[in-house]
C-alpha cells in the first residue's frame, strides 16, 4: 500500500514513502514530460499521481475501474502525456489531462 523512494546516491537509503492506496501498489510510471511526477496503479480501484516532493497525491486520485489496477503508462502523444491503464475489469482506459482540468 506504498511506494517508496531509494536514493541510489545515498547507498539505496529509503528517503520518501508514499502513503495513500488501500491496497497492493501493482504499478508505477514516471511522467515522460515531468520526471517530478508519477502515478501509481492500486487493486484499490485508484491510480494517483504523485510529485517527488509531496507525501499526498500531487493532483488528484482517480477512481479509475470497477476492479483493482494492474498497470499504467504515460503515452506522449502531440504536446501532452496521456495516462493509459489496464484493469482486472478486463478494460484499459486512456485518461486525458485536458479534461481532468490537469496541467501535466
Amino acid at each position: 500500500m506504498l511506494v517508496r523512494l531509494w536514493d541510489w546516491d545515498k547507498g539505496w537509503m529509503c528517503t520518501h514513502i508514499f502513503e495513500g492506496h488501500s491496497h497492493y501498489v501493482m504499478h508505477v510510471t514516471f511522467n515522460p514530460k515531468d520526471t517530478n511526477t508519477f502515478a501509481s496503479a492500486s487493486l484499490d480501484r485508484t491510480i494517483k499521481i504523485w510529485n517527488l516532493g509531496s507525501p499526498d497525491p500531487h493532483f488528484f486520485s482517480l477512481d479509475a475501474h470497477m476492479k483493482g489496477v494492474n498497470c499504467g503508462d504515460y503515452f506522449t502523444g502531440r504536446d501532452r502525456p496521456y495516462l493509459i491503464t489496464g484493469s482486472d475489469d478486463h478494460t484499459a482506459k486512456v485518461w486525458f489531462p485536458d479534461r481532468l482540468n490537469l496541467t501535466i
